[in-house]
């Protein structure tokens, strides 16, 4: 088969010139383009960086890039470009109006191109976390109409259709191993529609199948699961009681019964989770377990904590999957071990995403990290020193301490055993209501193996990177 196609709920190209966290969108990303660095599964590996150094600590990093690389349009592709698309990336806006989170990765790097194909980055204290920003940053470039988006991968685009079709086209004159000289992402929303084209043949592959997995995965076509590395969670308003207490955070994770949320609403397509990353991100400890569902306990808890007024669960339709039957789980669970508590449901994303920014998240917020940078995950919502988009109001001396330890360090084995601490830190000393992992679903017909599924919930096609 040299054509293939395939059917997707998603897509928005105004997300491709920043660091897709959707898989949908990074799927054409990794396709089209790729970033200095790559971060796969917690490492990071080489991609239009043929190598690097660290010196002083992570203080001055040097990047060398192929002379040869070459965007699509054949022109060449420099470490002007790479800079380029990083000051992009400060300056953009995230797909909710909201500046994105890179103006704050980056304020203390200093970028100077020494010549086409290297680039000095410093800092004026150690730092161990450029690699991973730069793996979240494309490099691409417009056309000369001004789009659409130009990239130093194997694939180009062929036409677009907004809200319908997206057809890449392999590049002929690359000595790569793609397999596949042209694919077809269709926009399908309804998950239902998704498997009735595949059953006509419209389309090879069908992703994110899990609402209709369990009752239609005995039609004849193959389908398989992958865990993700996305984490649901209830963000706690840590600004004002009860969560700015650690009792009533842990008290909170001891009252829900993830497991019966995972079975009676996710039909069994989630994990439970330990910490607020995942065993595929940097520096997760494998003996960690969640925490466990113990209502007795969180009422004992609870009674010693000064609660004095209605709790409030807010949430986002579809966001996550089931969010509204999630968050009345929840509430009905809180109300059994004593709790008052009430239900608001969103359903625009921006004015959600305003209120969680001005701090009215209610007092448990129901939401999906989908990041597969550790250090992002920290610095978006943990970290008491950046107050990042996702900081909840949480000040913790001993977790920040061991944040910024592992900031500093650039040795990728200390780094994970730094990062380590901080997950055992946090599954122990819990910040986040822990909820689960959700467990992707694919549908494709027979004879298309060659197409596997990452944790990140994206597609890697044969040759492709």
């Amino acid at each position: 088969m040299e054509k293939i196609r395939l059917g997707i709920p998603y897509y928005d190209e105004s997300e491709l010139e920043m660091a897709a966290s959707v898989p949908e969108v990074a799927n054409i990303m990794n396709l089209i383009s790729e970033p200095l660095l790559r971060l796969y599964d917690g490492k990071i590996w080489s991609a239009l960086a043929r190598s690097w150094q660290v010196f002083e600590r992570g203080r001055r990093w040097l990047f060398y890039l192929s002379p040869n690389t070459l965007f699509t349009d054949s022109t060449p592709c420099t470490m002007a470009d790479v800079v380029a698309s990083v000051e992009n990336a400060k300056a953009a806006n995230n797909e909710f109006g909201f500046q994105s989170s890179f103006s704050s990765y980056l304020k203390k790097f200093e970028f100077s191109i020494l010549n086409r194909y290297a680039l000095q980055v410093t800092c004026t204290e150690p730092s161990g976390d450029l690699a991973e920003i730069l793996s979240l940053i494309p490099i691409v470039k417009k056309n000369r109409l001004g789009k659409p988006i130009i990239g130093t991968g194997n694939y180009k685009y062929a036409s677009y259709w907004a809200n319908k079709t997206i057809r890449l086209t392999k590049l002929p004159e690359r000595k790569h191993l793609s397999a596949y000289s042209q694919i077809t992402f269709f926009v399908i929303p309804d998950a239902q529609e998704r498997l009735e084209a595949l059953r006509k043949g419209d389309i090879h592959i069908a992703v994110e199948m899990e609402s209709v997995a369990k009752k239609e995965s005995g039609d004849g076509n193959e389908w398989w699961t992958c865990k993700t590395n996305h984490s649901v969670m209830g963000m706690l308003n840590g600004f004002h009681g009860p969560f700015n207490q650690p009792l009533a955070r842990r008290a909170v994770n001891l009252a829900v019964d993830v497991d019966a949320i995972i079975k009676d609403i996710l039909d069994g397509y989630a994990f439970p989770s330990a910490s607020i990353v995942s065993p595929y991100h940097c520096g997760y400890n494998n003996l960690l377990d969640p925490i466990p569902y113990d209502p007795a306990l969180a009422r004992r808890l609870f009674s010693q904590v000064d609660i004095d007024r209605e709790l409030v669960i807010t949430a986002i339709r579809n966001f996550p999957v089931h969010s509204f039957e999630i968050a009345d789980r929840i509430a009905s669970q809180l109300m059994d071990v004593g709790l008052k508590v009430r239900v608001d449901k969103y359903y625009d994303m921006p004015e959600y995403y305003q209120k969680q920014a001005e701090g009215q998240l209610g007092d448990i917020m129901l939401t999906m990290t989908s990041g597969k940078s550790t250090f992002r995950i920290l610095h978006d919502a943990i970290s008491s020193k950046t107050k990042g988009p996702f900081w909840q109001g949480i000040d913790d001396d001993v977790l920040q301490r061991l944040i910024e330890e592992a900031n500093t360090e650039c040795d990728i084995t200390e780094r994970e055993r730094c990062y380590s601490k901080v997950v055992t830190y946090l599954n122990r000393n819990p910040h986040w209501l822990y909820l689960y992992h959700p467990i992707a679903a694919y549908a494709r017909t027979s004879g298309v193996d060659d197409v596997e599924s990452l944790h990140s919930g994206e597609l890697r096609f044969p040759g492709a990177w």
